[in-house]
């Protein structure tokens, strides 16, 4: 790559394959606009600079009343006990698509009812043509599903739960 040049796909390929030849676990590239970010496992917790908000209008209506505006807050607590009751949550380790099978028209990894451990492979995860493999994390039965197959996923979002085996 050239002084003052955007990087070609190659450039990425070559920096993918060295970072797979290192004995480093991450790396962070930055070409003017482009950030490049990989890591051998889960990235760690992105750091949110602070953000100054703008000058926002006061509405013209008056605000509700006490009684309606605590009623929407009852409903957040009866969403996290129903998403208790599903299980343990596996989560997306990374941004990009998910994947239930590994290729079109494959049977899924994992369907619900299925008995998994730590170590199974619950579906994969697309970044940049790049096909990341995610483990369950937890022993137990697949309860349901949180992502579509080929879902646009974020990082930290449920994508299925897990009910845990009994201790």
């Amino acid at each position: 790559m050239t002084e003052n040049s955007r990087p070609s796909w190659d450039d990425l390929v070559q920096l993918i394959t060295e970072l797979d030849g290192s004995d480093f676990d991450n790396v962070a590239v930055e070409y003017d606009d482009i950030s490049v970010r990989m890591s051998r496992g889960a990235l760690p917790e992105p750091t949110i600079a602070p953000v100054t908000p703008a000058a926002v209008p006061q509405p013209t209506t008056p605000a509700p009343p006490p009684a309606a505006a605590a009623a929407p807050a009852a409903e957040p607590a009866a969403e996290s006990a129903t998403m208790a009751s599903r299980g343990t949550p596996v989560t997306s380790p990374m941004v990009g698509f998910f994947y239930r099978s590994p290729s079109p028209g494959a049977l899924p990894f994992v369907t619900e009812g299925d008995s998994v451990t730590a170590e199974t492979t619950i579906g994969i995860i697309e970044v940049m043509k790049l096909m990341n493999p995610v483990q369950a994390g937890v022993a137990g039965t697949v309860s349901g599903f949180a992502a579509e197959d080929g879902q646009a996923v974020e990082f930290g979002e449920d994508l299925l739960y897990i009910t845990p085996e009994d201790s």
